[in-house]
């Protein structure tokens, strides 16, 4: 377990309930499937974390199976989140949920189909998701009918949604590509009486008027991501320096949750002066943008992108410029980003989610649907961490369960 109180602050925090800004979901684990970062090394595919859930049912029917049962770390199962859902309520903790012996029973006579469609795939944020939901499904009996990947284009998605829809599953999971270009084709799925889990947004108008249109949203603690990783750049800059961020103009409210996090944070310290702000919709891009910036601003010290595949390109302009003394801090824990921080590289911390961990949880509360059973809220938080070279390990194995490859301890000189 991370001794996280003593290496990387914490944030407790609150989700910003800013749907009215109608554009695609943000990346939660990366950048588009199809874009590959020029960085120290090649994208690489996450593990897969194929933890088959082995629990023997009692005959007790009121045999309590929680979350860390089926899979969810202990970190991710125990640490309370303090965050508020998009709905204005305390968000559900993992520590929440639980399923009984017989109602595990149940699901499995009901032959339950569901739906798995990703605005994106390719990605370890993407990979992880995806093997918790088909581990879980698979314990609870529940059939995966379909999985899409809507490749980060809204219209593909209403497309592949439709085709799903028309499976008839009981339940479909989704990260949402555009919360207003696919509200309606939600609206239609919740109208056909196929229950439906979020993954990190939800669409437009889906916090208030059209609330009862689906189950849960499951999401990590974004603004504590940002949080964590002002803290260990402000750490490496010894608390001085001048500091530019880089954001996606795609502005939903993971992203600028996180940045929010970044923002508040980095202003308590007054010797950190933010002198250049830069934003992009291609994340391809962020290599040429990073490259203008350290002209424009060649005393530049630090530098924060929203996401680790940014982060990687901003790193290799960086090298090539001559400037491996710029710091890079960014989130999401990929493999990619964990091997530049190893080797010491320009990006030196993360603030980490927990995708696995958040499929068990979207899992579940597609059981909790189908069972009939009212969740405590529709709004289920899992914790975030910030990751440097000093907790690297065991960040590693807590995100992608599974030990750290022995290229990255060999870089750590362990």
């Amino acid at each position: 377990m991370l001794n996280l109180k003593n290496k990387i602050t914490k944030g407790i925090s609150v989700i910003l309930a800013l749907f009215m800004l109608a554009s695609c979901t943000a990346p939660s684990g990366g950048g588009a499937a199809t874009q590959t970062p020029q960085a120290n090394s090649t994208q690489t595919e996450a593990p897969a974390a194929n933890n088959s859930i082995d629990i023997n049912l009692s005959e007790n029917a009121d045999q309590k199976i929680s979350l860390q049962d089926l899979g969810m770390s202990e970190y991710a199962a125990t640490q309370g989140v303090g965050l508020i859902g998009l709905d204005g309520n305390p968000t559900v903790s993992p520590l929440d949920l639980f399923l009984t012996s017989a109602e595990v029973e149940t699901l499995r006579a009901g032959n339950f189909k569901v739906g798995i469609n990703f605005h994106y795939t390719g990605n370890d944020w993407a990979a992880l998701q995806e093997s918790a939901l088909r581990n879980a499904f698979e314990f609870l009996g529940i059939e995966v009918v379909a999985l899409a990947d809507s490749e980060n284009t809204p219209e593909k998605q209403v497309s592949d949604l439709e085709t799903m829809m028309a499976m008839k599953p009981d339940a479909i999971v989704s990260a949402i590509t555009d919360p207003a270009m696919v509200e309606n084709t939600f609206d239609k799925i919740a109208q056909a009486g196929i229950k439906i889990v979020f993954m990190e947004n939800v669409p437009n108008n889906y916090t208030d008027a059209k609330k009862d249109n689906f189950v849960a949203m499951v999401t990590c603690d974004s603004y504590g991501n940002g949080v964590a990783a002002a803290e260990i750049m402000a750490e490496k800059l010894g608390e001085e320096g001048e500091i530019g961020f880089l954001y996606w103009e795609r502005r939903t409210p993971s992203q600028v949750s996180r940045q929010q996090g970044f923002e508040d944070t980095i202003a308590k310290y007054p010797n950190i002066k933010v002198v250049a702000t830069e934003g992009f919709e291609k994340v391809d891009s962020t290599g040429t943008l990073t490259d203008a910036l350290l002209v424009k601003q060649p005393d530049l010290d630090a530098l924060f992108a929203p996401w680790d595949i940014p982060a990687e390109y901003a790193a290799a302009s960086a090298i090539s410029a001559g400037r491996n003394d710029l710091i890079i801090t960014t989130v999401d824990l990929g493999q990619n980003c964990g091997r530049i921080i190893a080797e010491d590289g320009p990006i030196k911390g993360t603030g980490a989610a927990l995708p696995y961990d958040q499929g068990i949880a979207e899992a579940v509360c597609v059981a909790y649907t189908l069972l009939g059973k009212e969740l405590p809220g529709q709004y289920v938080a899992v914790p975030t961490f910030g990751v440097n070279r000093e907790n690297l390990l065991e960040a590693y194995e807590l995100v992608f369960h599974t030990g750290a490859p022995e290229e990255y301890k060999n870089l750590l000189g362990n």
